[in-house]
């Protein structure tokens, strides 16, 4: 009697248990099916990690339509873009006719020029573009789109030429690259002038050691028999 009570106790059990669990899934949200997208060609690399950040980079094979957007590149070499001294020129002549440029001061500015855009795009600066000329080599300051027709505008620039303020022309042209991201992130970041040349001249001086280990690798080496 006894271990026939035990056998319907034990059964008892195992019949709620089995109960209770298909109650717990009948319960259970079902997942919906995500829906389809075409993802294209787009492919997600590597991730770049720096101490606590990760950042996964998303890169795509095919491009853009970027004609619709002029670069300084493009501006300073075709004479549609001009970038000068501060106080240095009085006035050009655009499509329209003769446009003054405002008077923003009468003499050159360590990390101010002046900028104008005659073409018929906008106009895409990025920061750490480097223009040469004028009294010395400076980079753009910050991001920003100068729209069509826009007045000649003061531009925010830093100073990468510490020592030269002198030049036969007070005109700049673009010199095709980016300065590295370091000096970047001084003139777009911090926004300071001292921080800036301290961050060329740790790039100047990296340089130098590499050069030197270069030179060092490739030297030939002499040996003396012994004997």
């Amino acid at each position: 009697m006894q271990r026939s009570l035990f056998a319907v106790t034990i059964t008892a059990l195992a019949a709620i248990a089995t109960f209770g669990g298909l109650a717990f899934v009948w319960a259970a949200p079902h997942p919906h099916k995500a829906a389809s997208r075409a993802e294209g060609d787009w492919r997600v690399l590597d991730p770049v990690v720096y101490e606590n950040i990760a950042i996964f980079p998303v890169v795509s094979g095919s491009s853009q339509d970027t004609s619709s957007f002029l670069t300084l590149e493009e501006g300073l070499a075709s004479g549609e873009v001009i970038v000068s001294e501060r106080g240095a020129v009085g006035m050009v002549r655009n499509r329209d006719g003769v446009r003054t440029i405002p008077d923003y001061g009468t003499s050159a500015s360590v990390n101010q020029l002046v900028l104008i855009n005659r073409s018929k795009r906008p106009l895409l600066l990025l920061a750490g573009e480097l223009v040469s000329g004028g009294k010395q080599d400076r980079i753009i300051g910050k991001d920003r789109i100068v729209p069509v027709g826009a007045e000649p505008l003061p531009l925010d620039v830093f100073c990468v030429e510490h020592g030269r303020w002198t030049g036969n022309s007070s005109q700049f042209t673009a010199a095709k690259t980016i300065v590295h991201p370091s000096v970047r992130e001084q003139a777009a970041v911090e926004q300071k002038q001292t921080e800036v040349w301290a961050a060329v001249q740790a790039r100047g001086r990296i340089r130098g050691q590499l050069r030197r280990a270069s030179a060092e690798a490739i030297r030939p080496r002499h040996f003396r028999a012994e004997g």
